[in-house]
């Protein structure tokens, strides 16, 4: 549904203000304000201290679930992720697919729209590669609600108009690692990622 996790943690980086958390969203948090202090030190031609972190992704979803908590998303009620070698990652999300037809209708085929209207769970697995230095692209492997299977390319404009819809106004065909990070990757049951 959504762009895998780069999409999902984009969504979540800027808005997340701090509160009563855990342990895994204080380092969580912690690591987005080093990435911010590397980011000023660049801003202002200093040298750059080197950011690097590794969250499982038990950590990713308690860090997902108090961010939409703290900064709901518009279409998205909750995510989910599950991290596997190679950059693939396999979300589940809980979408209001009604909302993504008000706002582009026809984004879910009137085929699908028997199954794909209300507010759902989807499972959508991912893989991500970096095109360049920054540049992510997503590749949807598979998407399922319940046993049916949803097309891919349906999957992909689904997470395009979700995405536009959100207060960045993000571009899946362009997507960009957030705050400097440079480069991401995934190993067994961890996301990590490095300025």
């Amino acid at each position: 549904m959504i762009r895998g996790f780069i999409l999902v943690l984009s969504f979540c980086l800027p808005l997340v203000l701090p509160a009563v958390v855990g342990r895994p969203v204080e380092r969580m948090l912690g690591f987005f304000e080093s990435l911010r202090n590397a980011g000023r030190e660049q801003e202002a031609h200093r040298a750059v201290p080197h950011v690097e972190a590794r969250f499982a992704d038990g950590e990713v979803n308690e860090y997902l679930a108090y961010a939409l908590k703290t900064a709901p998303r518009p279409g998205v009620k909750s995510i989910h992720v599950e991290c596997a070698d190679g950059n693939y990652i396999a979300t589940t999300v809980v979408a209001d697919l009604d909302a993504l037809e008000r706002w582009k209708p026809g984004t879910i085929p009137p085929a699908l729209r028997w199954a794909l209207s209300g507010t759902k769970t989807l499972r959508v697995d991912v893989r991500f590669r970096q095109s360049t230095d920054r540049l992510v692209g997503l590749t949807v492997e598979k998407a399922y609600y319940q046993d049916l299977r949803v097309p891919a390319l349906v999957v992909q404009e689904m997470m395009r108009t979700l995405a536009a819809r959100q207060p960045e106004h993000y571009d899946t065909n362009n997507l960009t690692l957030p705050m400097g990070l440079r480069r991401m990757w995934t190993t067994g049951r961890t996301i990590s990622a490095t300025n």
